[in-house]
């Protein structure tokens, strides 16, 4: 129908066989131009135990479409099946067999979305398929497991209601950077909510380099932080001397384990130290605290405060708090206290993050502060382009006797990057600008491209040099180099 039309169509499932059963039959077929979209509802019921969910509907939206029987072709398509719902530019196929969606599907259940080139799903079996993939499983999907979504890119994946999730040549990794700078690639994948993930022939690659290929990894999902008990340490160290060293499990509950420590030591007395972890389905922690109340330097104290908690729908906000004070390994005499918090938020094609940081370190003579916020926004055009925009802001200061520096900066940056099986193409342009009261001589503007387009790791498909272990890269544009006192550029 070349027109929008609205489709009611109600099909009782039950398979004909030699038996006497209900025959299928289909209600209504109505025409109506004013509505702007039409619907078809499947009605499915079985008497016998087939795979058939009994008395689940079907619901079919469309923005223009025709059906023939049993089969359909359409525009504009949304599916609700059950917890499923899935969306697409055309849908095609058969509403007892396979429907089939392009252009842009996506297929969305337990909170999580997957995004392919084409989508394959059975409305009465609830089976589906989603080839080219590109999504992320979210800490919530994964039983809180992961802090981080799982990142998934490659072949295909296939699933069942219920069942496990099967996929097969993947790239899996937690790194949000567009080239990811850690993977695991699989020839197949296996996920089991809150059991495991199984690879097979998962190749470890960090930097784009194969270090290893393992033949099956597990990676469980259920298992909760442990940590194990250790036999007491005992020897002589220049700075603490003769040592005896201890530390004992407790736990709190099961997602609560701890341990502390008792430390004896010839040079600086007693050592008390706790680690306490707690972990939920969208939250997790540490606390840790190690005091030496009795050293002779003034009293030792380190600790650290950490916390992770998943807010839903690919966002995630971390904070962490260390304090150090007159630690005798490495900042005698010094207080030093850093603060950071971040904001993540990681969709299918869009990755945001906002970092805010401060630090402090006092001495007897001196002082330094440091603030820094961060933004970044990374945008992946198709499976070969992708944009990233940065926005960075630091402030830094330092003060002794009569004696200041301080220095305020904000520095952003913009890069493009299109990827071919035989080059890299790569636009990039960022300006460092000194705001605020800084002082004249802090300030180095540092190297800025104006822009610069790079192509990289070229390679000949075609003619002689197609055969050469060679490799070629051209860049052109404009920098800038800024000096410290004068301020002057250099241009080339």
């Amino acid at each position: 129908m070349s027109r929008t039309v609205l489709v009611a169509l109600l099909l009782w499932l039950a398979m004909p066989t030699a038996h006497s059963q209900p025959a299928q039959e289909v209600r209504a077929i109505q025409q109506e131009p004013a509505r702007p979209q039409a619907e078809t509802q499947l009605g499915q019921e079985r008497t016998d135990p087939g795979p058939a969910l009994a008395r689940d509907q079907t619901t079919i939206t469309v923005e223009e479409g025709e059906l023939q029987g049993t089969r359909i072709r359409a525009r504009g398509v949304v599916v609700r099946s059950g917890e499923y719902t899935l969306t697409g530019g055309s849908l095609e196929g058969d509403t007892e067999g396979e429907l089939l969606f392009s252009g842009s599907p996506t297929l969305t259940f337990r909170g999580q979305t997957l995004v392919g080139e084409v989508i394959r799903f059975r409305p009465r079996t609830r089976e589906y398929r989603v080839e080219s993939l590109r999504s992320a499983l979210s800490p919530e999907f994964l039983q809180g497991q992961l802090l981080s979504p799982l990142i998934l890119h490659g072949g295909s994946i296939s699933g069942r209601h219920r069942e496990p999730i099967d996929g097969w040549d993947l790239d899996c990794t937690t790194c949000d950077r567009p080239l990811a700078h850690y993977l695991l690639r699989a020839t197949s994948v296996t996920v089991i909510p809150g059991s495991r993930v199984i690879l097979r022939k998962a190749t470890i690659r960090l930097w784009n380099r194969n270090l290893v290929t393992l033949p099956t990894l597990i990676i469980p999902l259920d298992a909760r932080p442990r940590h194990s008990g250790y036999t007491p340490e005992v020897g002589r160290s220049q700075d603490e001397g003769l040592f005896v060293k201890a530390a004992f499990n407790y736990v709190l509950s099961d997602r609560a384990p701890g341990l502390y420590r008792v430390d004896l030591m010839e040079k600086k007395g007693l050592g008390l130290g706790l680690e306490q972890e707690w972990s939920a389905v969208r939250a997790a922690g540490l606390l840790a605290l190690y005091v030496m109340p009795f050293s002779g330097s003034g009293q030792n104290l380190s600790s650290r405060l950490g916390y992770r908690q998943s807010l839903g729908g690919g966002q995630t906000l971390a904070l962490s708090n260390d304090l150090t004070r007159n630690s005798y390994l490495s900042l005698p005499q010094t207080t030093s206290l850093a603060t950071r918090l971040g904001y993540t938020r990681q969709l299918a094609g869009a990755n945001t993050s906002l970092n805010l940081s401060r630090s402090r370190t006092t001495t007897a003579s001196s002082q330094s502060t440091s603030y820094g916020a961060a933004l970044s926004q990374t945008l992946a055009i198709s499976r070969a382009a992708n944009l990233t925009a940065n926005a960075d802001y630091s402030q830094y200061s330092t003060s002794a006797g009569t004696f200041a520096q301080r220095t305020e900066q904000l520095a952003a940056r913009l890069q493009g990057d299109l990827r071919a099986p035989n080059y890299l193409l790569q636009l990039q342009a960022n300006r460092n600008v000194p705001i605020g009261r800084s002082t004249a001589q802090s300030y180095f503007g540092g190297v800025e491209k104006l822009p610069e387009v790079t192509l990289s790791n070229y390679r000949f498909t075609a003619g002689p040099l197609a055969r050469a272990p060679v490799s070629f890269s051209l860049s052109a544009g404009q920098y800038s180099e800024g000096t410290t006192i004068s301020g002057t550029q250099t241009r080339q």
